[in-house]
């Protein structure tokens, strides 16, 4: 019962150092959070390279914040890598299905790449889900969307509230 116990408290030992060890993953002494924080940073002061290689470590040490993988896509798009930042945003859906925000971002890219059907369907998930943001930029880009897909402008008619 004695050997029983000390294997199991060695085993519980070495599980919880690499844990630990786990949780603490650095690069060059900065762990993702530091990493996304200074990825933002860069961001903010347009020094977007900096930004990216940023971003790249703090995906690097933690894979599942879909913020990080957000920002990076922003910065993909700022830079005009729009297939870059359709992944990154790809990769917010399937860690947040829910982040109409993202919707918005991709739609806006798919736009600009000239895939107009998609940039609408993203548009369109966002205006039918619970959760509306951002609407202004969807009424600006709705009516050029239309007119990039018909050649005729978007006619919008309001009818007073009864």
């Amino acid at each position: 019962m004695k050997i029983r116990c000390s294997s199991l408290l060695f085993i519980l030992v070495a599980l919880l150092i690499t844990v630990g060890c786990a949780y603490n993953k650095t690069i060059d002494g900065f762990n993702a959070n530091e990493w996304f924080e200074m990825g933002r940073q860069a961001s903010i002061d347009n020094r977007l390279d900096n930004a990216l290689d940023a971003y790249n470590k703090a995906i690097e040490l933690d894979p599942k914040v879909a913020k990080t993988y957000i920002n990076r896509g922003r910065t993909y798009y700022y830079l005009g890598n729009y297939n870059q930042a359709i992944a990154d945003y790809d990769k917010v859906i399937e860690l947040n299905p829910k982040d109409s925000e993202t919707y918005i971002n991709r739609g806006r890219t798919y736009y600009y790449l000239g895939n107009y059907n998609q940039a609408i369907a993203d548009y369109d998930k966002v205006m039918s889900s619970t959760r509306k943001i951002q609407m202004p930029t969807l009424t600006v880009e709705m009516p050029m969307i239309a007119l990039a897909t018909t050649n005729k402008p978007l006619r919008i008619t309001t009818k007073p509230l009864s």
